[in-house]
């Protein structure tokens, strides 16, 4: 049965965009600001001037700023003046900037980057000067640079105490951070290291997060270690993270190097995650499925839709028509219906009720439940009471009348008894208010 049309929803739709609207604002602003200024990211100059002239490299560093945020080329050329000068100008360039404020980060993290290279025990001394959110920046600066030039020597010192920032950088263990800094650097000096780690617990799962971080810059790599050092959901899930970061990119070399994978490697897992890497391009997407193996297509599509229903729902319900196995069908669903209903709440609850009945749209109507529900009870309960559900009793039809019976008892009480049996089983009526009678 086709849904019931309500007006109320026309005024919630509006209701529904300004409140999602306001909230990712709020939420944007709450953000703290972030410890860690990458050098490649523009950031706020004083219009004073910062520097005295150290040297020609920092005289470069006094120019074109006039109180605008740096671009990104004159980010690059910022960084790279600092790391060029000498040892003694690193000094001389700190005593200068330490007690500015506000303080300058992306100088702080270029100038401890070339200092914990040269001379990481001098600058550690510096830095401890420094306030605490500045010399969080400067560490993670001097250990990036020293994990590379003295690797045994970075990691002896972090493992060798607990200071507050080591316990703000390392969370888990104290030495995980900088686990991840090698990782990003050299992730094949990282993996010969770790194999040195006598724990075999600890050493799975840091080798486990380099080669997911090795993933991103060298995939072929990546996967060729999973394939011969793990085994079973460990490396069904490695190996498609690795696919689908490859796929992102570069998507033809990746379905290359996956279709010449042993049957027992290249799983329909792996294919729906790989599917799931071509969001960006419904066209490449639907161009490599008479490539993708027979076997796989339907979750290599299904895992497209999957991702693809976040940029254009409407588009991805009426490419699921190509879906064929139930499986892949329930999952694609789920998600074009849940996305969809974020956007346009009325045009998501006309697809649902469209579809045959099946698990398929019972996953769709999952999909569909929360926004309903939160965005307006009575009519929720209303479109829930008017779609035949699969199974025995709608869970999604009990839910929604708790949820509204907990927001106006009264009008959803009145609502429910006056129901007739063939719209609201009374099973479902006497399990709604057993459910909230004990929750009081």
């Amino acid at each position: 049965m086709m849904p019931r049309r309500h007006a109320v929803w026309r005024r919630h739709l509006v209701a529904i965009v300004v409140g999602l609207a306001i909230g990712f604002a709020v939420r944007e602003a709450m953000k703290p600001e972030s410890a860690v200024v990458r050098s490649i990211v523009p950031t706020t100059v004083l219009p004073d001037k910062r520097f005295n002239r150290l040297s020609g490299a920092v005289d470069l560093l006094e120019k074109g700023l006039d109180g605008r945020r740096r671009t990104l080329q004159e980010a690059a050329e910022h960084r790279s003046a600092v790391l060029d000068l000498p040892p003694r100008d690193l000094k001389r360039l700190f005593e200068r900037i330490k007690d500015e404020a506000p303080p300058d980060y992306e100088t702080l993290e270029a100038l401890f980057s070339a200092w914990g290279e040269s001379a990481p025990q001098e600058a550690l001394v510096a830095l401890e000067g420094l306030p605490y959110r500045s010399r969080i920046v400067a560490k993670r600066a001097l250990l990036s640079s020293w994990v590379l030039s003295d690797t045994e020597g970075a990691f002896k010192f972090v493992q060798s105490g607990v200071s507050r920032e080591q316990v703000d950088f390392f969370p888990a263990e104290k030495d995980a951070g900088l686990w991840r800094m090698l990782a990003y650097a050299d992730p094949h000096r990282a993996l010969k290291r770790a194999a040195t780690i006598g724990d075999s617990a600890r050493r799975r799962k840091i080798e486990t997060d380099i080669v997911a971080q090795m993933s991103y810059e060298d995939p072929r790599s990546a996967l060729a270690w999973l394939a011969e050092n793990s085994e079973g959901e460990e490396q069904e899930f490695a190996m498609g993270r690795a696919i689908a970061g490859w796929a992102s990119t570069e998507p033809n070399e990746a379905l290359h190097y996956l279709s010449g994978l042993d049957e027992d490697l290249a799983s329909g897992k792996i294919y729906e995650r790989f599917g799931g890497a071509l969001v960006h391009d419904a066209g490449i997407a639907q161009g490599m499925l008479e490539d993708v193996p027979e076997a796989h297509r339907d979750r290599f599509w299904g895992g497209f839709l999957e991702n693809y229903a976040s940029r254009d729902p409407a588009r991805a319900a009426e490419m699921s028509t190509m879906l064929t196995s139930g499986e892949a069908r329930r999952g694609a669903f789920f998600q074009i219906a849940s996305q969809w209903s974020f956007k346009d709440p009325l045009a998501a609850s006309e697809w649902v009720g469209s579809l045959a009945k099946s698990r398929a749209r019972d996953a769709a109507i999952s999909g569909l439940a929360h926004t309903l529900m939160e965005s307006d009870p009575e009519a929720g309960v209303s479109w829930f009471a008017d779609m035949d559900y699969e199974g025995d009793l709608n869970p999604h039809l009990h839910n929604a009348m708790l949820r509204w019976l907990r927001q106006d008892e009264a009008a959803a009480r009145a609502w429910i008894e006056a129901q007739p049996p063939d719209r609201v089983a009374p099973e479902l009526v006497k399990k709604v208010f057993d459910g909230r009678s004990g929750s009081k």
